[in-house]
């Protein structure tokens, strides 16, 4: 994912500069792919709230200010982007089984006009 790369790439420069290793990334080796879209965004809930768990964490015990800067804006994104995006989504394709979708999109919607008014 995008932003899974974005949040690693601003942490890499505090990790040379604090003379930290940066770790193997060995995540997709421990995935697998989501047989549906709503298990794909259910999943994706479960790990913000991990993300937003972690930050909160480190933010216990981190001093350093550029850090705790850095680990703030991560968990903020986590929390305030990714997380309602994947409960968006969760929401949407959680309500596709349940008859409220808009159909086959050959409806007349809320005016009836264009092209297919009668």
């Amino acid at each position: 994912m995008l932003f899974r790369s974005r949040h690693i790439e601003l942490l890499k420069p505090l990790l040379t500069q604090y003379g930290v290793s940066i770790p193997a990334n060995d995540w997709a080796d421990r995935l697998s792919t989501p047989a549906t879209l709503l298990e794909a965004c259910r999943q994706g809930v479960a790990a913000e709230k991990e993300n937003i768990k972690m930050y909160d964490e480190f933010l216990g015990f981190v001093k350093e200010k550029d850090i705790r800067d850095t680990f703030k804006y991560l968990r903020n994104a986590s929390e305030k982007n990714h997380l309602p995006a994947f409960e968006r989504c969760v929401d949407r394709e959680d309500d596709m089984g349940r008859g409220q979708g808009q159909g086959q999109g050959r409806g007349r919607g809320q005016g009836g006009g264009g092209y297919y008014r009668r």
